[in-house]
């Protein structure tokens, strides 16, 4: 409990007073290699993306991702997908049997594009922030408001099914990933942006762009750790280099068997 407490305190020495921030930063500098304070805007600017990440999320999404690129991208995924499984069919290592499991897992992939609906409706947007309550006057206390609400509602994922309509990024963050217990690749509206991506762009642009992106993600699946994980995001309970070995050779597969799977 004291190596949890501590972690948490210093995750909110950036809300205390400049004496115990340059204290912090000594510490940093010995244990990060950081020298110097971030300016006092862009750790505003921190707090409140990272804070507020779906009330930003919903705002620029309304006023920077369009159904029009939500259309695009899933053609793009498509002809990707296309592309790796002529690539896995011409791959003669490969058994026949454990083409055949990997072309099952590629059909199965799912992706999410842009952001949420679910969560930007009212009801569920609204839960979000429920029972956080803010004062006009005291960052620090809110700092700690904002963590404690959060750690709770983490917990009480805990016991219940993984919810698979929940996202692992904000909406606004530049970034992409592939998701083992899901079996599917995210593309939040914040990597779908110029340079990345554009619905007014050529298409080889964007093939050369978000193209290279969405081609990473999907290989994820079947590298050393995606291998691991069959179409349904279940993992596989027998080692990895067994695995690849008797897939290599013909054999038969290990089998893959429930695990539990815990949320985040």
């Amino acid at each position: 409990m004291n190596l949890f407490g501590f972690m948490n305190a210093l995750t909110r020495v950036g809300g205390l007073t400049k004496q115990l921030r340059e204290i912090d930063l000594e510490w940093a500098k010995i244990y990060t290699g950081k020298t110097q304070e971030l300016p006092r805007w862009k750790k505003c600017l921190g707090y409140a993306t990272s804070t507020f990440s779906f009330g930003i999320s919903k705002e620029f999404t309304r006023r920077k991702f369009s159904e029009d690129s939500k259309h695009y991208m899933d053609i793009m995924i498509d002809h990707l997908k296309d592309s790796f499984r002529n690539i896995l069919h011409d791959a003669s290592w490969m058994s026949d049997k454990t083409k055949g499991e990997a072309f099952l897992k590629l059909d199965a992939m799912g992706r999410k594009i842009g952001y949420p609906d679910r969560d930007f409706d009212d009801e569920h947007f609204s839960e979000k922030y429920e029972n956080l309550t803010m004062a006009t006057d005291n960052f620090y206390q809110n700092s700690g408001t904002i963590f404690w609400t959060g750690f709770i509602k983490h917990l009480r994922k805990l016991s219940k099914p993984l919810d698979k309509n929940a996202w692992g990024l904000a909406p606004h963050v530049v970034n992409a990933y592939y998701s083992l217990p899901e079996n599917e690749v995210v593309f939040p509206a914040g990597i779908l942006q110029p340079p990345f991506f554009s619905d007014i762009f050529p298409d080889s642009i964007n093939y050369g762009a978000i193209g290279m992106v969405i081609g990473h993600e999907i290989t994820h699946g079947f590298d050393d750790q995606g291998s691991q994980y069959d179409k349904k995001g279940v993992l596989c309970v027998t080692g990895g280099s067994n695995r690849r070995q008797s897939q290599v050779q013909g054999q038969a597969p290990v089998s893959c068997g429930p695990v539990r799977r815990l949320p985040g």
